[in-house]
């Protein structure tokens, strides 16, 4: 409780009896202000993504990096924003009454930080609440893509044909691999080895893409594990030449990690190429013997 200066003056201005009562009234004010700010607590531990019925034979790994969830509340007539909390997360929502919780899967956008935000294409997970104050509910997220989602490219290396060629310049190619530790799901994954005689990599995938422009979202998946650093984005091409455009540069990790790689503004950049193709590329550091890169689900979507 806290009682202002002027409050307190006319308290000690008044008789005895009146300053009591008018005390006891402030702080039956106050507590009734504070019950309304005891909160109903939501936990969310973790997270799943499940696979979609409507587009599972498209869809292909349901690995994730799902780091946050963004958090609304709504009810018949609005939506309010709560909040974006890093996993795993107990938050306060100041509701009382039923409220549908809507949760929002939150990614690292290119692997940074300080580049959170929705993903795009994984739809947000609903749940009827009662608000109950001075509870905690908890929350299970399932999370699944959604049905708009245009999987225009898929490489799992589980087929025998790799769709991805090297460039004229490079001195390998990405090969299959089905070696213990070096597999991040299923029988095979890809890599790429570098040595003193082959230092350098470039590869694109060997179709090109009709992607669309005007801030549409498009992203590439992919999971990877490399002790080198390897370059991602996309080769632009136009009617007479191409050119290459690089989005991020995937750091080393002896763990596996997944990525998300907005390419959304490259595409709307270049607004006269006629196609784009994905590139990976990455050169052996001169005080390294050898250079392995895994990787593995790449996924190139859009809406």
């Amino acid at each position: 409780m806290k009682l202002t200066r002027k409050a307190i003056a006319l308290a000690l201005e008044m008789p005895a009896v009146s300053a009591a009562i008018a005390v006891m009234l402030l702080v039956a004010s106050c507590e009734r202000n504070d019950e309304h700010l005891i909160p109903c607590n939501i936990r969310v531990d973790d997270v799943e993504l499940v696979s979609n019925p409507s587009i599972q034979h498209l869809e292909g790994s349901l690995s994730h990096q799902i780091t946050d969830v963004w958090i609304y509340v709504e009810d018949a007539s609005k939506q309010e924003f709560i909040g974006v909390y890093e996993l795993p997360v107990t938050f306060p929502v100041l509701k009382e009454g039923v409220f549908t919780l809507r949760i929002k899967p939150g990614i690292k956008i290119n692997g940074i930080a300080e580049t959170r935000g929705e993903y795009p294409f994984y739809d947000s997970y609903d749940v009827q609440f009662d608000f109950i104050r001075d509870t905690v509910l908890d929350a299970h997220p399932r999370f699944m893509y959604a049905d708009f989602c245009e999987f225009v490219w898929s490489e799992d290396f589980e087929d025998a044909v790799v769709s991805m060629k090297k460039s004229s310049r490079s001195d390998t190619s990405v090969m299959i691999t089905a070696s213990d530790g070096e597999v991040f799901e299923g029988e095979y994954s890809g890599k790429i080895s570098l040595d003193a005689e082959r230092f350098f990599f470039e590869s694109f995938s060997s179709e090109t893409f009709d992607l669309p422009g005007q801030g549409t979202e498009v992203f590439l998946e992919m999971n990877f594990m490399t002790n080198t650093e390897v370059t991602v984005g996309l080769m632009v091409n136009f009617l007479t030449e191409s050119t290459l455009a690089p989005v991020v540069i995937l750091n080393e990790t002896n763990e596996w990690k997944k990525i998300y790689v907005s390419l959304k503004n490259v595409v709307s950049t270049y607004t006269t190429a006629i196609s784009f193709n994905v590139f990976l590329a990455a050169t052996k550091p001169g005080d390294m013997l050898e250079s392995r890169i895994l990787i593995d689900n790449l996924k190139l979507i859009h809406k």
